[in-house]
């Protein structure tokens, strides 16, 4: 994983920069003098980027099966294949997850199972349940009972579809614009809440504006007060969607090769 400094123009007229050098002139490097919140303060991005094993055996096997099986893929055509094939599913449900980017873990295989998944994001939703502290028992009983949930009409639109589960921090932004009629700045600050980990107390601190606001829709109280919780509690360990989807992207890639041409992909 690497830490890179985004900005508009040459870093120097952003921020102090300084220089080092260990040994030899390949171990030389620069960086900010500032730390994330600082660059963030003077209109700099710091994005993480990672290198995965992942998209380098992917690229292997596609590399390899021509040699090997007369079959020709290139990757633009890897990635044009189709999300919903049964074979790839079958393989999910059973576990058999070995050599499967972000699915091999102890935690994530008993999810697996108990989920069951069927489509593309039922894998999303097991990527993200797996994290400590998702409620992914709650979301896997209300999946098996098959109940019809009983939700507000605002909840039912952003929760239904996880099982009445606050599975990713975009369903609490999204409930808080919607039911508490929350502005996009305050969303945004509670955003930054959430993703910085911060003690719920900070969270709380919006509480009543979310009461008062879920009542303009027709909720009690009583109710307000228990989404809120249900959030809160959800602040630590709600998933970004968009790095559960992608997670899950290359693991389904990687089953449909392990599903189609095992000898090649393993």
């Amino acid at each position: 994983p690497c830490g890179i400094v985004i900005a508009g123009d040459v870093l120097t007229k952003y921020a102090a920069m300084y220089e080092k050098q260990s040994g030899s002139e390949e171990n030389q490097g620069s960086g900010i003098a500032y730390d994330k919140k600082d660059c963030e303060y003077l209109g700099l991005l710091k994005v993480d980027f990672l290198s995965l094993n992942a998209l380098t055996g992917i690229r292997a096997t596609l590399d390899v099966l021509p040699m090997l099986d007369r079959i020709g893929m290139t990757i633009e055509q890897f990635y044009q294949i189709p999300l919903d094939d049964p074979k790839v599913y079958e393989a999910f449900r059973r576990g058999d997850v070995l050599g499967i980017f972000q699915f091999e873990g102890a935690a994530t295989k008993r999810v697996l199972k108990a989920v069951a998944p069927t489509k593309f994001m039922d894998l999303v939703d097991v990527n993200a349940l797996s994290r400590p502290g998702g409620d992914d028992k709650a979301y896997i009983e209300a999946k098996r009972s098959g109940k019809q949930l009983d939700l507000h009409p605002i909840l039912e639109q952003h929760i239904s579809w996880t099982q009445g589960t606050i599975v990713y921090q975009e369903q609490i932004l999204l409930i808080l614009r919607d039911l508490g009629n929350f502005p996009a700045e305050a969303v945004n600050k509670i955003r930054k809440i959430i993703s910085a980990k911060q003690d719920s107390s900070v969270f709380n601190e919006f509480l009543e504006r979310f009461v008062d606001g879920a009542a303009t829709h027709g909720m009690a109280e009583d109710d307000a007060r228990s989404v809120w919780r249900q959030m809160v509690n959800a602040t630590g360990y709600a998933f970004n969607i968009s790095h559960a989807v992608c997670y899950s992207d290359i693991a389904y890639r990687q089953m449909w090769l392990k599903v189609h041409y095992p000898h090649f992909y393993l």
